[in-house]
């Protein structure tokens, strides 16, 4: 589950910053993108655990 986050958060980190890069002198850490990507990757988790929950029953 982990590793779906992750991998949803790359990708979703990847878009937000080549679409609107950052000032460069602003760590990545406090960034929008940083933060959306983490949300994206925290959603897509829990979506997951969800179903793997329901298809375990």
């Amino acid at each position: 589950m982990a590793g779906i986050g992750l991998a949803t958060s790359q990708i979703a980190s990847s878009v937000l910053v080549s679409q609107f890069p950052p000032p460069r002198e602003d760590p990545f850490i406090i960034t929008p993108p940083f933060y959306i990507s983490v949300l994206t990757g925290v959603i897509v988790s829990i979506i997951a655990w969800i179903l793997l929950t329901k298809i375990r029953r």
